[in-house]
């Protein structure tokens, strides 16, 4: 059998056989695939094993491509603050605009102040009649907006800061196992939606993956993003200046590891092109 990377990034076999003429429909942690039928490479149980596309069921997890990264995500404050600006209000008596955390829980002020102070970022939250409002320490810096964010590194740092003020490190032991947002939107800012829908979309393309949601009440839209995505996570321990354990990274390096040395096993018949292409690329797992 030969195997080979589909259209779709994915390890499968080259072979007309398994197609029944119809398309399917999978979902692996909102990556979808329409496709015809094929026998596609998943990890199930610390195996591997072929199944027809139709076929893959629940917790089973797809071997997917990904170029190696040769840029490292740079951190910029500007864009990570860009996060903390989205909800704003105008002060009539002092003429001026501020920034404000709706829904922000007051006990987490000193937390979150404490998080900026050991990552040296230059900012504040306080509490006052308003409620709690965020500042810049640093007078003059440019307004960066959400439709300013325009790379790759510029999402990823925005998602950061939403991850410090309205989100969670999901931590167990010494071991980052995901992080989640959850985002009020409300009135004139439910239309952040559509963008943050498209951020998560690019994010996708580029191979880092994110799952989003909704939950509606009191008419409050509380938008959820969440990531279990192994580079993700390196990414954002790298921030919080943390050595959290990032169990889906060597996850990733062990089923490589399997998978190039089950090929006799597989009946992959192209060997050397497979471990060809493991060596020139990087392996992710995504589980539906």
């Amino acid at each position: 059998m030969i195997g080979y990377e589909n259209t779709f990034h994915c390890l499968a076999l080259k072979d007309n056989s398994f197609d029944t003429g119809k398309t399917y429909q999978q979902n692996f942690q909102n990556y979808l695939i329409q496709s015809k039928n094929e026998k596609y490479l998943i990890f199930h149980k610390k195996q591997l094993k072929w199944i027809d596309f139709k076929d893959i069921g629940e917790t089973m997890g797809i071997l997917l491509l990904i170029e190696k990264r040769t840029e490292k995500i740079w951190f910029n404050k500007k864009m990570v603050a860009c996060a903390w600006k989205l909800f704003s209000g105008f002060d009539e008596f002092s003429g001026e605009q501020y920034q404000y955390l709706p829904h922000f829980p007051i006990k987490n002020q000193e937390i979150i102040n404490q998080t900026f102070e050991t990552l040296q970022l230059p900012f504040e939250l306080s509490k006052t009649e308003k409620g709690i409002l965020f500042q810049e320490k640093d007078e003059g810096q440019t307004m960066i907006s959400l439709g300013d964010l325009k790379e790759t590194s510029d999402f990823l740092n925005f998602l950061f800061g939403l991850t410090i003020l309205y989100g969670k490190f999901e931590v167990k032991g010494e071991e980052l196992r995901s992080i989640k947002i959850h985002l009020p939107l409300f009135g004139q800012y439910l239309h952040y939606k559509e963008t943050l829908d498209q951020i998560v979309k690019k994010l996708q393309t580029e191979q880092y993956f994110l799952q989003t949601s909704e939950n509606s009440q009191n008419w409050v839209l509380s938008y959820q993003i969440s990531s279990n995505d192994g580079e993700v996570l390196a990414i954002f321990s790298e921030r919080m200046q943390k050595n959290w354990t990032i169990n889906k990274q060597n996850l990733y390096q062990e089923v490589t590891n399997l998978l190039q040395q089950s090929l006799n096993d597989l009946d992959i018949e192209n060997q050397k092109e497979i471990l060809m292409l493991l060596e020139e690329k990087s392996l992710k797992i995504l589980v539906k």
